[in-house]
């Protein structure tokens, strides 16, 4: 599992961003090796209010769209290391701690 920032998701969706066509290349790597990805609400949140200024309104939700369809894929994991459980009625999964080694 890859925990995935703003920077990248900025990257991935903006193909003016310096790092658009790295960010391209590791991203369809990850793919490939299906290997999940992991971000945070705050994360979403940074991403999107980015992508507003930059890129308009029209990516900025795109982008939310194509984050609800890989979350529902599994593709990518919205995760709150947190314990309060309202993170979950918004559909965001809890961080849990490893089960005990035996």
């Amino acid at each position: 599992m890859i925990f995935v920032d703003s920077g990248t998701w900025i990257a991935l969706t903006n193909r003016r961003d310096q790092h658009y066509r790295d960010a391209v290349a590791i991203y369809e790597t990850v793919k490939r090796q299906k290997i999940r990805l992991l971000t945070t609400d705050y994360v979403l949140d940074e991403t999107v209010t980015r992508l507003r200024y930059d890129v308009g309104h029209r990516e900025a939700v795109r982008f939310l769209d194509l984050i609800e369809i890989a979350e529902r894929r599994k593709g990518v994991t919205v995760a709150a290391f947190a314990f309060d459980q309202h993170f979950t009625i918004m559909g965001i999964t809890l961080l849990q701690p490893p089960s005990p080694r035996r």
